[in-house]
């Protein structure tokens, strides 16, 4: 191949002979070097772009990870907000069995006193966008429905001071017919640790589902296993009063039933922290323990089961 040199100035020129295998090396040489480079920059750009949707998808993964425990922290929140809701409704159906128990007790008009209307609130719906609103809703009737139980009870607070009333509800004589006194209220030898401790209450032996009564009138507000009392019964009677019946073998009552003195309550057993059958019988006022004796001494004829 002829190569052919011309002179800036065109004054003279000359040529040079190339051969052609030479020639056509350089070509080979020239166009591998651009493909070399192209394959290079793609290997490049393939390995970058890997690169990037590793990151990319690490990123998101990161994302998803975050936005399903944030669902989870809102569920979570919503649960517990929807479990106190379901506390409060329990609270205000319990409000209204005590406000109907006291309404009947004392002989009054009913029609001057609505405790029998339960709040009609309803559920949430699971796929809700605004359970929120849903919340705050039910929050705010719970609200009204206890200001208007607060006012009602006010106002049965007056007529709740009648000694009739009191004689009715105070809790008066034994719990149990068929039983003996086999441990009084007071300093005592604990039957486990073997020291002295305060029993307060009053221990009635006798054979295993024997009947025990309710000493007064008044609303359940436990029924169930509660620890080393084992099966207890406990009654609301009002004016500061309260009575636990404990150890029972079997429970007849369950929580918000209305009783009156004499009532089937429970039977006798051995359950929680007991040596062997008898009830644990303990009278609280104002929420304390006080000696039930000179209440059981009180001339109150049970009415034979």
């Amino acid at each position: 191949m002829d190569i052919i040199f011309v002179s800036k100035n065109q004054d003279h020129s000359g040529y040079t002979t190339i051969p052609s295998s030479l020639f056509f090396f350089f070509v080979i040489i020239f166009v591998s070097s651009l493909c070399i480079s192209g394959i290079v920059g793609y290997l490049y750009y393939i390995e970058k772009e890997k690169k990037v949707r590793q990151v990319e998808k690490v990123f998101v993964e990161e994302l998803l990870v975050a936005e399903k425990e944030q669902k989870q922290n809102i569920r979570d929140n919503f649960n517990l907000l929807a479990n106190h809701i379901g506390r409060l409704q329990a609270h205000l159906l319990r409000l209204n069995a005590l406000g109907n128990r006291l309404v009947t007790l004392a002989k009054l008009d009913e029609s001057e006193f609505n405790f029998a209307q339960h709040p009609a609130l309803g559920g949430l719906e699971h796929d809700a966008v605004d359970k929120m609103d849903q919340f705050t809703n039910i929050l705010e009737q719970l609200r009204v429905y206890f200001e208007d139980r607060e006012y009602q009870l006010q106002a049965l607070e007056y007529l709740l001071a009648d000694d009739k009333l009191k004689k009715i509800i105070i809790p008066l004589g034994k719990p149990v017919n068929n039983a003996w006194v086999s441990s009084g209220y007071g300093w005592r030898s604990d039957p486990f640790k073997k020291k002295r401790s305060l029993h307060k209450g009053i221990d009635f032996a006798g054979k295993k589902g024997e009947t025990i009564v309710a000493t007064g009138a008044g609303i359940v507000i436990w029924a169930g296993r509660w620890g080393s009392y084992g099966n207890l019964v406990e009654i609301d009677h009002g004016e500061g009063f309260t009575t636990r019946y404990a150890h029972n073998s079997k429970i007849f009552v369950k929580l918000g039933d209305q009783v009156v003195r004499g009532d089937k309550i429970a039977a006798m057993g051995s359950t929680g922290r007991s040596t062997s059958t008898h009830l644990h019988y303990e009278i609280l006022f104002n929420g304390k323990q006080i000696n039930p004796m000179k209440y059981i001494k009180k001339s109150i004829k049970i009415s034979s089961l």
